[in-house]
């Protein structure tokens, strides 16, 4: 869900800058926990009712299931207007802006600010996850609330709020030097927003997920496959999902500041001819620099910004309106780059896998057998989850690819 954990973070932090009339503290706060609890209550309700449901119409249970998941869909997504509507409509933002402590540390702002979205991203999950305790798909008790509470954020927000939150909190320590000028502060977010996401972000991908060394004979063949493709450097690591995910992702793209992460259940699961095409394709993205391509995609998008201001002037919205403006630029951007990203990553994975095969056994040795190869290992990773073979914000749909493939 990364569209939505980006949405839900941008618009939050966005909302800091949007004109809004004082609201006494007490009451921007007693109103957003209304709000909050509203949210809450909201799905608990549609998990109380599809459970009543499913006691009385067993049969159609595939069917209120899956109205039920549209429901607590529609609320996740509406919990980022709700958690707009708190920060400006009830002041909340004028409210976490007048804190000292929020005028001195940009970090702290940014935490308070995105509070809200997260409480209603929490208690809808709650919500969805007593309903789970409900019908015995998980196990019951606060211990195991936690833990998968733990692991879900990890798995699809982390990637975003964590680093966001230490590069604000490396800034703040910078601009809490003595003597530093504050004139040159611009200069430092960007200064260190470009060492920190090709360089930090390996280090930080390798704790925010819970990765471990991989060895053995499959470490080593892999680890052939690498070197054979130009990244005899490459860390691989062994991504613990729990079994629950079947993904490959590589983080960084600095040589000797990158590491590639694979599922436990990818490679538990994948015969090893079409792990070894998941794994040349995360290969491609950082042989064809994709992973910059799509820094550098986002970059003109937020010039908007500075030309809305300019050409609005002195207009009170001239600044919530030039993000506004950035964000639907950098969506769309971003989509169209990623989508062309993943089909060159999947041509690139089959002419290194026949380039590879001189060296390494088991890879497809002529293009036509790799593309089929690539295809087949679409089809193996996404086996289990019918809804991830769907199109997604930043990867087109599985048929797209395999149709794309089919054309090489």
């Amino acid at each position: 869900m990364p569209l939505y954990w980006f949405l839900l973070v941008v618009v939050s932090l966005g909302c800091g800058s949007v004109p809004g009339h004082e609201v006494p503290a007490s009451r921007s706060l007693v109103a957003t926990m209304g709000v909050l609890l509203a949210w809450g209550l909201l799905a608990k309700v549609a998990a109380l009712i599809t459970t009543k449901q499913l006691d009385d119409e067993p049969a159609e249970a595939r069917t209120l299931v899956r109205i039920y998941e549209r429901q607590i869909t529609i609320l996740r997504w509406a919990g980022i207007v709700a958690a707009a509507m708190c920060l400006v409509g009830f002041g909340l933002a004028g409210v976490i802006d007048s804190l000292s402590i929020c005028q001195q540390s940009m970090a702290v702002r940014a935490v308070l600010m995105i509070c809200p979205g997260f409480l209603i991203s929490l208690l809808v999950w709650w919500a969805d996850h007593q309903f789970g305790v409900a019908h015995q798909l998980v196990e019951s008790g606060w211990r195991v609330a936690c833990r998968e509470a733990w692991a879900s954020f990890r798995l699809q927000g982390a990637w975003l709020v964590i680093p966001l939150i230490v590069l604000m909190g490396l800034i703040d320590l910078l601009l809490w030097i003595p003597g530093f000028p504050l004139a040159a502060s611009g200069a430092t977010v960007a200064v260190i927003a470009l060492l920190t996401v090709p360089l930090g972000m390996p280090w930080l991908a390798r704790r925010i997920w819970k990765t471990s060394d991989l060895r053995g004979s499959q470490y080593e063949w892999l680890h052939e496959l690498t070197a054979a493709t130009g990244m005899p450097a490459l860390a691989i690591r062994r991504w613990d999902t729990g079994y629950k995910s079947c993904n490959a992702l590589v983080a960084g793209f600095v040589p000797g500041c990158r590491v590639m992460l694979l599922t436990d259940r990818l490679l538990q699961q994948v015969p090893a001819p079409q792990l070894a095409m998941i794994a040349l394709h995360e290969i491609a993205h950082l042989r064809r620099w994709h992973v910059p391509m799509r820094m550098a995609a986002v970059l003109p998008a937020w010039g908007v910004v500075w030309l809305v201001q300019i050409s609005l002037g002195q207009f009170v919205w001239a600044e919530p309106l030039g993000i506004a403006s950035a964000i639907a630029i950098s969506l769309a951007v971003l989509h169209w780059v990623s989508y062309r990203t993943e089909l060159d990553a999947d041509a690139t994975a089959c002419w290194l896998a026949v380039q590879a095969s001189a060296t390494v056994e088991g890879l497809p040795t002529d293009l036509p057998e790799a593309t089929r190869l690539m295809a087949a290992a679409l089809d193996a990773v996404t086996a289990d989850s019918p809804p991830s073979r769907r199109g997604t914000w930043l990867h087109p749909s599985v048929p797209a690819r395999q149709q794309s493939l089919a054309a090489c």
